[in-house]
C-alpha cells in the first residue's frame, strides 16, 4: 500500500532478515518497489562497501551467513546469493506513511526498533544523531525480554 504526497512517495521502512531476526530501518521518496529494487541489485554488483549502508542487506548475508556471490550464472546453490535467495529471505515492512521529515522518522524508528548494529542492519547514523550504545543496549535488552 502506498500514498501519493505532492507527486512523490514517503515511506519509513523496515526490513527483517527471517533467519536471525535482524532489522534495517530505511526510508524512500520513491515507490516501496523501487526502493527493492535497489537493494536488490547489489546481488547482481557483488560488492559492497563495508562503510556504508546502500549494501547492508547483501553484506549481512554474505558476511553473517555465508551466502556466495555468483561467479558462474548458476543461482541452483543453497549458499549461492540469487535473487530469489534475497527475495525470500527479506521482508519488507511500511512502519510510516508519509512522514513530514524522513530523516526524523528514520532516525525514531531505528532508535525504537534498535536497529544499529550489533544489534541490527543499520551501520550509518539514519538522518544524522542517534541514542547512545547504553540506551540501545537497554532497548535491545527490553525488546529481547518481551519476544
Amino acid at each position: 500500500y502506498q500514498r501519493r504526497v505532492r507527486g512523490s512517495f514517503k515511506l519509513s521502512i523496515l526490513t527483517t532478515y527471517q533467519l536471525c531476526s535482524k532489522q534495517y530501518t530505511g526510508q524512500s521518496s520513491n515507490q516501496l518497489r523501487t526502493r527493492i529494487n535497489n537493494h536488490r541489485s547489489h546481488v547482481f554488483d557483488q560488492s559492497f562497501e563495508e562503510a556504508s549502508d546502500k549494501a547492508s542487506l547483501v553484506e549481512h548475508l554474505v558476511l553473517d551467513h555465508h551466502f556466495k556471490f555468483n561467479s558462474t550464472d548458476n543461482f541452483e546453490d543453497e549458499d549461492v546469493l540469487s535473487p530469489a535467495a534475497f527475495n525470500s529471505t527479506y521482508r519488507f515492512t511500511v512502519v510510516e506513511l508519509s512522514p513530514s521529515d524522513l530523516n526524523a522518522a528514520e532516525r525514531r524508528w531505528a532508535s525504537k526498533l534498535v536497529t544499529m548494529r550489533l544489534f541490527g542492519l543499520n551501520k550509518e547514523y539514519p538522518g544524522g544523531v542517534m541514542d547512545s550504545v547504553p540506551v540501545m543496549c537497554r532497548r535491545s535488552l527490553g525488546s529481547l525480554s518481551q519476544r
